[in-house]
């Protein structure tokens, strides 16, 4: 019986058939390779990262904050030390995959850090968050809740304050509502006017197009027009992608891949986590871009402090623009206030010069460390 013709294969088609074969057989071998140099990588990081108990302490999960779990990572060489929340930046943005001694370990030695994923980004991220937006009062709400949990749990007065961009907003809120919960703040990064900020963020992207001769881009983000911008979901991501080449993010000592590389061998990094992470930043950005991010202005409503206050700032910074965080640090009021300049630096400041950062962290908040 003749086999009917849709069944025929013709003999290039064969051969062809063949080279597919072979290419994805290939690169399954490969990608099997990749994948278990990276779990032996990762494997090694998370021994020489492992924190011996008791007195240290090395805890992750889920807790109940204002009826949404969201994500911690506890870590500490002596649960005995002052507690130390970690706001991080976005929105929507943690970075809880490089946390560990590779970026903090003398903070660690003198802190219990705490890395809290915020409401709706990494793994406090789910689905069941899209039936309703994200605002900001939620996540200045979840910092008061998180804040209370943690002193209760672990039975302290006080704790210390450290945030990063838009987790330094979250963080100057936090000590101006409730300054009797905390020992001293460091704003790294520090957001302090959206509409001013953007302005001078922009104008440094355009400046880098111009120089770079870029015309087809420097079209597209002149296009914009001057903050505020009519559509910041949308157009404020497009700046941003210019401000990377541009070095307005990250200095020349810090590239990108290395972040990359080093989230790609953490022993937190895991696939499903790279979905949530992603995810959330969408989520994130969503709710809080909107029309009312222009009214944040902090350097109009919030310039007197009743604890000590400390700015890490990376001179080289065009996120949060240096100058706006210089001009304001010298116009608030705190028992205490101390400017760090970084000048290598951009706006990664803890990623950028991790030594000298955990250096001055634990210079600025140690000499004041009470239980």
């Amino acid at each position: 019986m003749l086999m009917p013709a849709h069944f025929v294969i013709l003999p290039g088609l064969a051969t062809w058939l063949k080279i597919v074969i072979g290419l994805v057989a290939a690169v399954l071998v490969v990608a099997g390779v990749a994948l278990a140099v990276r779990a032996a990588i990762a494997s090694r990081i998370g021994r020489a990262d492992a924190i011996a108990c008791p007195p240290g302490i090395a805890w992750s999960g889920y807790v109940n904050i204002n009826g949404v779990p969201q994500w911690m990572l506890i870590r500490g060489e002596d649960s005995r030390n002052p507690l130390l929340l970690f706001l991080h930046g976005g929105p929507g943005m943690p970075l809880t995959m490089l946390a560990g001694r590779r970026y903090s370990a003398e903070i660690e030695k003198h802190f219990v850090v705490v890395h809290w994923e915020q409401r709706g980004a990494g793994k406090s991220y789910s689905a069941a968050l899209e039936r309703t937006p994200l605002t900001n009062e939620q996540l200045v709400s979840d910092v008061h809740a998180v804040s209370l949990y943690l002193l209760a749990t672990y039975q302290r007065q006080k704790l210390y304050l450290l945030g990063h961009s838009w987790g330094a907003l979250l963080g100057i809120i936090a000590i101006t509502d409730h300054p009797e919960r905390y020992h001293a703040f460091i704003g790294i990064g520090q957001f302090v006017n959206a509409l001013e900020q953007e302005r001078i963020s922009l104008h440094f992207a355009l400046d880098y197009l111009k120089r770079k001769g870029d015309m087809a881009r420097l079209a597209k983000l002149t296009a914009l027009g001057e903050p505020p911008y009519s559509r910041p979901f949308e157009d404020i991501p497009k700046q941003r992608a210019v401000l990377w080449r541009a070095g307005g993010s990250l200095g020349q000592g810090c590239p990108f891949t290395r972040f990359v590389r080093d989230a790609l061998v953490s022993p937190g990094f895991e696939l499903l986590g790279m979905w949530r992470f992603s995810k959330g930043i969408k989520y994130s950005t969503r709710g809080v871009l909107n029309q009312t991010y222009w009214d944040w202005a902090l350097d109009k409503t919030h310039r007197k402090f009743s604890v000590p206050v400390c700015f890490f700032i990376g001179h080289l910074d065009y996120n949060t623009p240096f100058e706006l965080a210089e001009r304001y640090f010298d116009a608030l009021e705190a028992p205490k206030k101390e400017k760090v300049i970084f000048e290598r630096a951009a706006h990664m400041i803890p990623f950028e010069e991790p030594e000298r950062f955990n250096r001055e962290v634990v210079r600025v908040f140690a000499p004041s460390s009470p239980q």
